[in-house]
């Protein structure tokens, strides 16, 4: 468990099948009743929740705050994603992730938080608790798939563009992006928030 400080939201592992279906129907009211997004994986609108098979294999963190869900992100490595997700594999295909075994890939998806919240800051915390996760787990390369509003604060963090993600729907539109994590030189240029998170997290 991250606990930034007694003002702010508490990130934590979701361990339960009540918390990750709390969190399914949490990233439904962001990412389809506020956005409007109708075609993402794992939707169902009937029970008004986004969720797969991976909510119980990989890890689910939650930003909460008195109890309420403000903000949450999913993350694990390639190697534990079975079957993988159509975006992932057509990825992987494309040789976004040459060089690397399924163990050493990481991929962060599912993020949304409360309009209150958006911005750098949680986006921030969230990305970092998700990113820390993966080192320890023996990542060298994370994955994430931003829709264009986002894709300038993932390049602030580090991560590469690799390039658009079209499924046929418009509001599928996302960008392929990545995160070297061993490229301090590059995070270090940019000033990255990761540098010392990623450093402190492989000598852990």
């Amino acid at each position: 468990m991250i606990c930034i400080s007694s003002t702010k939201p508490l990130i934590s592992l979701a361990t339960s099948k009540a918390e990750i279906a709390e969190i399914q129907a949490f990233r439904y009211r962001i990412l389809v009743e506020e956005f409007g997004f109708k075609s993402i994986a794992g939707i169902d609108h009937f029970r008004r929740l986004i969720g797969d098979h991976l909510d119980e294999k990989l890890s689910v963190l939650a930003a909460s705050v008195g109890g309420r869900i403000v903000g949450t992100i999913r993350c694990g490595l390639v190697s534990e994603m079975t079957p993988r997700p159509v975006d992932l594999a057509n990825a992987l295909a494309a040789g976004y992730g040459a060089a690397y075994r399924p163990a050493q890939l990481g991929v962060c998806d599912r993020l949304a938080i409360v309009p209150e919240h958006r911005g750098m800051w949680l986006n921030l915390e969230l990305s970092t608790a998700a990113c820390h996760s993966l080192v320890r787990s023996g990542c060298r390369a994370c994955f994430c798939w931003a829709r264009p509003r986002l894709c300038s604060l993932y390049q602030r963090l580090g991560f590469h563009d690799l390039g658009k993600v079209v499924d046929g729907h418009a509001d599928q539109v996302r960008r392929v992006m990545r995160l070297e994590v061993d490229d301090m030189t590059h995070l270090k240029k940019i000033g990255s928030p990761f540098q010392e998170i990623l450093q402190t997290a492989k000598s852990n």
